[in-house]
């Protein structure tokens, strides 16, 4: 199963987060995996995920890390043999999730995950709006925290709390330290996107906690990435969107 979390879901992110629903529908009826959303406003959010088909949990929006280990609680009674985790605006390949579950198969794997990713700015409040690009990941090529996966036995270990709870930003690095809590030494794998040829890609839009501001970025034409990895009529509809946003809010 896929957990994510949602918030703005009616408001500047609503566009993205219906694009996204649409995606992890197809990757659902393509792969048999599910999606459970935690959500913050109320009815607004349930009914837009509900609709494509997802599961849906409503809990508060802060702190960032309770909202993250209330879903994992939630997701835990549907007993998956795996937990991907992918925030509400990120978009992955088919070719990824087939990836993935290769990798799976063979059942050697606690954890795994990717190194590298795409970033597309739609923030037009923040710095690098409008840009598409390349992120080669941290120094030590470590796993990030989006579209990784972590198997039932580490989260058994880890009594289904991957996260320390009260926390609002590091949330990759608190799973380290939940792991290292919890004494646990997990069988870890990590991929590159870029040498694999998969996407992943984070669309920032208003509302997001993180920006784009502090990485170091290869920009790439977003038109053509998104062409190159996701069906035509999802690419084209997210591009019709970027292109109209980016014309009425590009600065002269």
């Amino acid at each position: 199963m896929v957990l994510s979390c949602v918030h703005g879901a009616a408001g500047h992110r609503k566009v993205i987060y219906n694009h996204f629903c649409t995606r992890m529908e197809a990757i659902r009826k393509k792969y048999g995996i599910e999606m459970l959303v935690v959500g913050s406003e109320g009815e607004v959010s349930e009914e837009i995920t509900k609709k494509y088909g997802h599961h849906y949990l409503e809990f508060t929006n802060r702190p960032v890390s309770n909202k993250w280990n209330a879903g994992m609680g939630e997701i835990r009674k549907h007993n998956p043999t795996h937990v991907m985790i992918l925030g509400s605006d990120d978009f992955v390949s088919d070719n990824l999730i087939e990836g993935y579950l290769e990798v799976l198969a063979t059942e050697r794997f606690d954890i795994i995950g990717i190194t590298d990713s795409y970033y597309f700015g739609l923030n037009d409040k923040r710095s690098k709006f409008g840009v598409c690009g390349y992120w080669g990941g941290y120094p030590k090529k470590s796993i990030i925290g989006y579209a990784r996966v972590f198997n039932k036995e580490i989260l058994d270990g880890l009594g289904w709390k991957p996260w320390i709870d009260r926390k609002n930003s590091g949330l990759d690095f608190s799973v380290n330290q939940r792991l290292k809590q919890c004494q646990l030494r997990p069988r870890s794998h990590r991929m590159s996107i870029k040498e694999n040829g998969w996407l992943h890609v984070d669309i920032k839009t208003r509302g997001n906690i993180s920006s784009m501001y502090p990485l170091t970025l290869e920009e790439v034409d977003y038109k053509e990435l998104l062409l190159k990895h996701l069906p035509l009529k999802e690419a084209n509809s997210i591009i019709d969107y970027a292109d109209r946003y980016i014309t009425k809010h590009k600065r002269v």
